[in-house]
């Protein structure tokens, strides 16, 4: 995934992860942050992650441990 190819790419990926999966992602992504599910939802809805943010988002994704 590029995210410099969209502009709110993320949230266009997020979108189309099933939604059976898209629960165990977002409990990712807080385990992560050490953040609530709402805060990462607004992250992923206002797209303004700091650059070491989205590194740690890419790690997450990278890992795939929320996929299973």
């Amino acid at each position: 995934m590029q995210k410099s190819d969209e502009k709110n790419s993320l949230r266009e990926w997020y979108n189309e992860i099933p939604r059976n999966k898209r629960n165990k992602f977002i409990l990712a992504l807080q385990l992560k942050f050490g953040m609530s599910a709402s805060g990462i939802y607004d992250k992923i809805k206002k797209n303004n992650w700091l650059p070491y943010q989205r590194e740690m988002v890419e790690e997450v994704i990278n890992e795939g441990k929320w996929e299973k």
